[in-house]
């Protein structure tokens, strides 16, 4: 696809905060006259043995982050009109993948503090060098 053929977009990136209350990355977002595309990732990364051989998110934590994310992909599409997309892929791989449809040109993100989740962050930077990204 050609980028003329592309729709230009700001992408909404939830990770830790999946609330549409008092989230000002969702709220900047929604300022602009952009079209809004929301993105929540279950990354693979989560689910995996730790060095100590426990699961990084038992089957609690990951029944509850289930439950939740399909309230919040519920309140964004009923209250804002915002499309949730989830996948179970890598983000750096859910950018690329996202990146060749549309013409993403913010993504706006909460700050996150763990070097886990800038790694990450960063390699999603690289794969979109000219994409403005703005975190809250």
């Amino acid at each position: 696809m050609s980028e003329k053929q592309k729709q230009n977009c700001h992408v909404v990136w939830f990770r830790n905060d999946l609330r549409i209350q008092d989230n000002s990355s969702l709220t900047n977002a929604m300022k602009t006259s952009k079209k809004v595309i929301a993105i929540y990732c279950f990354d693979p990364r989560h689910f995996e043995e730790t060095e100590f051989g426990f699961k990084k998110t038992g089957k609690f934590r990951a029944k509850f982050l289930l439950e939740t994310v399909k309230n919040l992909q519920q309140n964004l599409k009923e209250k804002l009109n915002v499309n949730l997309l989830v996948y179970h892929d890598y983000p750096e791989d859910v950018f690329k993948s996202l990146a060749e449809k549309y013409l993403i040109e913010e993504v706006f993100l909460q700050r996150e503090w763990t070097q886990e989740e800038i790694n990450v962050q960063r390699k999603v930077e690289q794969i979109l060098p000219k994409v403005k990204f703005t975190e809250s």
